[in-house]
């Protein structure tokens, strides 16, 4: 009984199946079609046919066109078929009618007010296949449950798609050049899109370019969307933009090229290829992000105060491909507002994201209010499993976005580097294969692959694909390696595929052939540093062998040095009461190593803000230099950051000579001349801790204040201080030198500052001293990295000589390496040198230049010809 009563509920099922079918072809056969040309009454068709009718256009132009449909009304036009509102019409559907569907017709010169479309609105709608252009407001307005599927839509006056109700799609159109006349702000509404208040929203496949404004926004309200496959670029601002809104999934983008005119010195962090502004529970993953070498940035998250709820918590970007084409850009997170209680407890992550770049030194990055480098962004705990490389030229390949981001054919490599290491005198290595893979759509021709030497000729051998397809496999192994002296040597593999976009990608390959150590150089540690009287510290000598590496058995050394105290034997060195400047000298088996030390006092810091500092002045003695059209991040000093000045150091600000002077301030509330307005004035002071130790700024400010100690922005803010001290996020005192800059900027109005070192309760810490100009860090040990006009490496690139100037005898080191980070030169020295390289060496091109001394780094990128 059990077994017939399941019988027959499948019975019963299979039958109301049947039924559903039966009606439902029943249906469609029964819709009306009704054909209509440009001289037809189209209004009195509609009254005189059923809901659900089909009425297919006969080609030519519709002008004037205004029509009230009946639900279900099925519009469908036959190629050349043009609805023309002659710029008298708003709309050519009038009413928000349920359920009608709009295909192949050419839809323009509509009169329609900004924030609405000129066909569209109602729900259950279908519109696709049109072409919607120059119309003067919007060009598809979008209800809920409806497709937007496939439209051409462009050169609106306003914006391409607007709204988006409930559970809609918007899959596979082409949004471009709306605003085109700028007629309308796209701060305000304007660009590819604006959808808000959706619910459900899918935008998927789409293209959107060259509109001016965001290319694809969701603003306000918008909960459950997804933004995947689309391809977005260039746009005059923000790529995927999404704004006091809710869930979003962010999946499988190109976002490249767009807010190229969007800096960091004037813009923050807006103009994201990917930008989140005060949105909650987004995921973003598995995307392509290309930033302009002219301007843009990455990634990026704001928090601002929007009212309501609004906060930007639980963003989670994991699993990017984010490539900076020049020196600009940034990805990360920044707040305006409760920025403590954003970064600690918002929930906002940034992990396994692979970046490109020129230089990791470069701020590419932000977090806790302060643009980092690859070292400090992972050092607040973000990217803990995320990778940067040189390599720009790179295309990610992700599996589970098939069938998605399939805008054109585009090749993608894996591994990114090849490395071998062979024993001297073996003639070749096993093979290693790169894997090539189609990340786009069709089908990819047959690669090709060869190789170019930096060092040495013809150690590779390549074997190309044997036949095309969507995977293919270069193999690459080392050959006629066997009479190859030991060292390191490098090549590039270049792999070509004529259908794909890049046609070309580069893989770096290195070759290491060992031979037994020799001594051929040492190094002293620290390099450089700076002590006070009676100061004690240690010197470590180190030997190296032909490949920059210490040898497992270190010899001893013998020491001396030329001045300002003793050393013994184990390289210890204490300072009398001679001030000034002298070497250490380090000797072994006929190899020596030299450091420099510097000896002299600082005076004790007073309590309270700070009333002695260096100013940057102009030649009537005034510190309010011209802004012109800067901000406060434009800078004017170049790498200002990094400046470490010393008094008669000269500068010039916007075209004006300036210099840098001693001046003292009463109160220590700096530049409270009242009534200036539209200038930059900087500020600097080097203070000296006995100890690490933890502090915090405690300020005063009036407007835009910016303050970076060795190097790094420990404070950025803007806005008033509403007559109370504020404090900052706490900083890290580093035992020895801690360079403060302080930078001032006012647009309009007054600006003043006061600053002090205080500790956790607010109370200034005693134990510090101070002092004017430049100097070695006095430490015990060697500090973080910055830079210093006085101890810091020059360099220049020319002709077959690499010049490193420096005005002390102190050790340096030096690296070249290839745009991609692959090192192709490295030496040792001390105090100015110069250093001559062959063809073979450095072939012309351009290179990453970095020099290392005293624990402080400067990286240059030079033209060597």
């Amino acid at each position: 009984m059990h077994a017939l009563d399941k019988e027959g509920g499948l019975m019963r099922v299979w039958v109301l199946s049947c039924i559903v079918v039966c009606l439902l072809f029943t249906s469609a056969l029964a819709r009306k079609t009704v054909a209509l040309n440009a001289q037809s009454n189209l209004q009195s068709a509609i009254d005189a046919s059923p809901a659900n009718t089909r009425f297919v256009l006969k080609k030519g132009r519709y002008l004037r066109v205004q029509i009230t449909p009946k639900p279900g009304n099925m519009f469908v036009g036959e190629e050349g078929t043009v609805f023309d509102g002659d710029g008298v019409v708003p709309h050519p559907f009038l009413g928000k009618v349920n359920g009608i569907t709009v295909s192949g017709i050419e839809i323009t010169g509509h009169n329609n007010r900004a924030q609405t479309g000129a066909i569209g609105g109602g729900d259950n709608q279908t519109i696709e296949d049109c072409e919607v252009h120059h119309n003067a407001g919007g060009g598809i307005d979008i209800g809920s449950n409806c497709r937007i599927l496939n439209n051409y839509v462009h050169h609106n006056g306003q914006i391409g798609l607007i709204h988006g109700g409930h559970n809609s799609l918007v899959e596979g159109n082409e949004i471009s050049y709306n605003n085109y006349q700028d007629a309308y702000d796209p701060g305000w509404e304007a660009g590819g899109t604006k959808f808000w208040e959706t619910q459900g929203l899918t935008v998927r496949n789409n293209h959107s370019h060259h509109n001016h404004g965001p290319g694809l926004w969701s603003d306000y309200r918008n909960q459950d969307i997804t933004y995947e496959g689309n391809l977005v670029e260039y746009n005059q601002q923000m790529g995927i933009f999404h704004e006091i809104s809710y869930d979003a999934i962010i999946r499988c983008n190109i976002s490249r090229f767009n807010a190229e005119n969007y800096t960091k010195e004037r813009d923050w962090l807006y103009g994201g290829q990917i930008f989140i502004s005060t949105s909650q529970n987004v995921e973003i993953y598995n995307n392509v992000v290309i930033v302009s070498a002219e301007g843009g940035n990455g990634i990026t998250v704001v928090n601002q105060r929007r009212g309501s709820d609004w906060y930007s918590r639980n963003v989670n970007v994991y699993d990017n491909d984010i490539t900076y084409l020049g020196d600009v850009g940034i990805s990360g997170a920044a707040s305006d507002y409760d920025r403590d209680a954003f970064f600690a407890n918002g929930n906002n992550s940034f992990d396994h994201n692979t970046y490109h770049c020129l230089d990791t030194l470069k701020n590419h990055w932000e977090w806790n209010g302060m643009p980092v480098d690859w070292e400090d962004m992972r050092g607040a705990g973000q990217e803990r499993n995320g990778i940067v490389d040189f390599n720009l030229d790179g295309a990610a390949y992700y599996p589970d976005c098939a069938g998605l981001m399939e805008f054109e054919t585009f090749m993608a490599l894996d591994p990114s580097t090849l490395t071998f290491i062979l024993d001297k005198g073996t003639g070749t290595s096993e093979v290693q294969e790169i894997t090539v893979t189609n990340g786009g759509s069709g089908d990819l021709q047959k690669a090709e692959s060869w190789a170019v030497y930096h060092d040495s000729d013809g150690w590779l051998a390549l074997s190309d694909p044997a036949v095309a397809g969507n995977t293919q496999t270069v193999q690459v192994a080392v050959n006629n390696a066997a009479q190859m002296p030991g060292g390191t040597y490098e090549a590039t593999v270049i792999v070509a595929c004529p259908n794909a976009a890049p046609q070309e990608i580069e893989v770096p390959v290195s070759l290491t052939i060992s031979a037994p150590p020799v001594f051929t150089s040492a190094v002293i540690t620290p390099g450089a540093v700076a002590v006070q009287p009676g100061e004690s510290i240690r010197f470590l000598a180190e030997a190296l062998d032909q490949y920059g590496r210490p040898l497992d058995t270190q010899p001893s050394f013998t020491w001396e040095v030329s001045g300002g105290g003793a050393i013994d034997g184990a390289g210890s060195f204490t300072s009398n009461d001679q001030e000034g400047s002298f070497t250490v000298t380090a000797r072994s088996e006929g190899i020596e190593a030299v450091a420099s030390i510097d000896i002299f006092s600082a005076a004790s810091l007073a309590p309270g803000y700070l009333k002695h500092l260096m100013c940057l002045e102009d030649e009537s003695g005034s510190p309010y230099l011209p802004l012109g059209d800067g901000f406060i991040d434009s800078d004017f000093l170049g790498d200002e950051g990094a400046n470490v000045p010393e008094p008669g150091l000269e500068e010039t600000v916007n075209g004006v000579s300036c210099t840098w002077a001693e001046r003292t301030d009463g109160d220590g509330i700096w530049g409270d001349d009242h009534g200036r307005d539209g200038f930059v004035a900087y500020w600097a002071i080097t203070v000296v801790s006995p100890t690490s130790q933890t502090a915090y700024l405690r300020y005063r400010h009036d407007e835009d204040l910016k303050i970076w100690q060795n190097g790094k922005v420990v404070l950025q803010v803007s806005g008033w201080d509403q007559h109370q001290e504020k404090q900052s996020s706490a900083i890290a005192l580093q035992e020895g030198d801690n360079a403060f800059l302080i930078k001032l900027v006012e647009v309009g109005g007054e600006n003043t500052f006061g600053m002090r070192l205080a500790d956790a309760d607010g109370n200034d810490i005693d134990n510090l001293s101070y002092y004017f100009g430049t100097r070695i860090n006095p430490i015990k040990r060697p500090s973080g990295a910055r830079l210093s006009k006085r101890v810091a490496p020059r360099i220049t690139g020319g002709r077959g000589v690499l010049t490193v100037a420096m005005p002390h005898a102190g050790a340096h080191h030096i690296e070249v390496t290839l745009p991609n980070g692959r090192r192709v030169m490295q030496a040792r020295g001390a105090g100015s040198h110069e250093y001559r390289y062959s063809r073979e060496t450095l072939s012309a091109g351009v290179y990453l230049i970095r020099a290392y001394a005293g624990g402080r780094t400067i990286s240059r990128r030079c033209l060597l010809y």
